[in-house]
């Protein structure tokens, strides 16, 4: 078990705070961490689809600048 710093941010709405969770799995996941070994906490149940929503957007995102 390894110990890790929490860390805060504050974002100005949903979908700032939903690319920055985008940007954090793709780090993670970057770093040897399986999709699988990760989970994202919600407020409200609702707000699940719409994490998913952006995280296919951000997906699709990175695959058309790779291909550029």
């Amino acid at each position: 078990y390894e110990k890790k710093k929490l860390v805060y941010a504050e974002f100005q709405n949903q979908i700032e705070e939903y690319i920055f969770i985008a940007k954090k799995i793709k780090h993670l996941q970057s770093n040897g961490i399986k999709y699988s070994d990760i989970a994202i906490l919600t407020r409200k149940n609702s707000e699940i689809d719409d994490i998913a929503e952006i995280l296919q957007k951000y997906k699709e995102l990175q695959d058309i600048i790779a291909i550029l």
